[in-house]
């Protein structure tokens, strides 16, 4: 090799090196988020080893949490891009919910706020339950990350007639103007201890449910993470 491949070679060696470095750090990332609810009833344990309710509660979240970190892990191997997983009619809420059960520890251990606006009618899409609960819990840790302790996170449903809305809003800092159209590119992050996979992840699911996932700053303040759903035919046609 002359002198100038050579270093050509190098280059594209050290760049590898820092692509799976990177993409190292993001899995654990990634990896430590359903951790966190497993570790918090570990912790409650030997505390609570006569209590049965718990006792059931803890293997029903620690066996939910493990099957999280198995799919994050099939779905790394595509940055991604989840395809064939089975999708019915489900009310958008109820993944919703379940995501935001599982970050209310979080929150409070950091003293933030939260207000909830669900609506009261049905918001019926094709999707599966688990993917979505996945990508609204990555939508609503990215908001802890980015509020200070006492700030608030607001997250809403809204319905159309033709689709509907979920926006998770918080207090922060926002995003800088000419970094919008990067979040969620796999590996982007600016945070310093961010793997630049979440809001990737939840990209490619939104994508996978027809979805569009925007990211845009609030005039008060903040930024607001806002996923539109198409709602299911039978759905669209009822009168809100």
């Amino acid at each position: 090799l002359t002198p100038l491949k050579e270093l050509e070679v190098e280059r594209r060696r050290a760049e590898r090196l820092v692509y799976f470095q990177t993409l190292a750090a993001g899995i654990a990332h990634e990896i430590k988020n359903p951790l966190v609810a497993i570790k918090t009833f570990t912790q409650l344990l030997p505390r609570r080893l006569g209590d049965t309710r718990f006792l059931e509660e803890f293997g029903r979240i620690s066996t939910r949490e493990i099957a999280r970190i198995q799919r994050l892990l099939d779905r790394l191997r595509t940055l991604s891009r989840p395809a064939g997983a089975p999708r019915h009619g489900i009310d958008v809420r109820a993944p919703l919910t379940d995501a935001l059960d599982l970050v209310q520890a979080a929150l409070e251990e950091k003293g933030l706020a939260m207000t909830v606006g669900l609506g009261s009618e049905k918001c019926m899409v094709l999707g599966n339950h688990q993917e979505l609960e996945e990508l609204f819990l990555n939508l609503l840790l990215n908001a802890h990350e980015a509020t200070a302790p006492g700030g608030t996170i607001s997250v809403e449903v809204t319905r159309g007639e033709t689709d509907v809305l979920v926006a998770v809003a918080d207090n922060g800092p926002g995003i800088l103007p000419e970094l919008l159209e990067r979040v969620f590119e796999p590996l982007f992050t600016t945070k310093p201890r961010g793997s630049g996979l979440g809001l990737a992840i939840s990209s490619g699911i939104a994508q996978a449910h027809g979805a569009r996932l925007r990211a845009a700053n609030r005039s008060t303040g903040g930024a607001i993470l806002t996923v539109e759903f198409p709602l299911t035919p039978a759905a669209s046609a009822v009168t809100v």
